[in-house]
């Protein structure tokens, strides 16, 4: 038996985007665009699905079956998260089946533990003319960290902060100084937190 070729070939372009997202926890789900185009023939359904949802999740495609177009018809990927998805980067695949054609496309999301927080309480207390040590701490969002100060050139005279945190220096006159000290992690977002360094004389 002879089985006729078709007269028209198909084929499709398949993408997924953003092909990359953070995302902090708590945080109940995050979405994709998953967008097939029709590059040649006429459009046939495709079957789309998720072989490597990372382990103990969810993903759903909605709709799991769409038509190509010149356009380019959409599906919705939404990944459900929960506190036991991996704190890394992972690499979720998307495959697209149809009319005898199999591609694939991926996308990274990556999991941090929280949102981006300052966690020094307080700054300790110095004394004029002697030297003064203390370090900035944050957690959450996407190390490493990036220290800055938004309302001053210092965190008081003669002391200096260090772009990883780090306040040295010599306590030049005594005083209250307070300071809105910032940090930036690798995806640029940001947080602040209000502190104050009191220097005295010592005896």
């Amino acid at each position: 038996t002879v089985q006729a070729k078709p007269t028209t070939e198909f084929d499709f372009m398949l993408s997924v985007t953003p092909p990359s997202q953070f995302v902090s926890l708590p945080s109940s789900s995050i979405q994709y665009q998953v967008t097939a185009k029709l590059l040649k023939g006429t459009s046939q359904s495709v079957d789309l699905s998720v072989p490597n949802c990372p382990s103990n999740q969810a993903c759903s495609l909605s709709p799991a079956t769409i038509m190509p177009n010149e356009v380019g018809a959409t599906s919705t990927l939404t990944v459900f998260l929960d506190n036991d998805f991996p704190q890394n980067t992972s690499t979720i695949r998307v495959r697209a089946t149809g009319g005898g054609i199999i591609k694939t496309e991926t996308a990274d999301i990556t999991v941090v533990s929280g949102p981006l927080i300052i966690t020094t309480p307080a700054l300790p207390n110095g004394c004029v003319g002697g030297p003064y040590d203390a370090t900035l701490f944050a957690s959450g969002g996407r190390p490493p960290y990036v220290w800055d100060i938004l309302d001053a050139a210092s965190p008081a005279p003669g002391l200096f902060l260090d772009p990883s945190g780090a306040i040295r220096g010599i306590a030049i006159p005594p005083g209250r100084f307070p300071r809105l000290y910032r940090v930036r992690d690798s995806s640029s977002v940001e947080t602040i937190k209000d502190l104050v360094i009191f220097i005295d004389f010592c005896f």
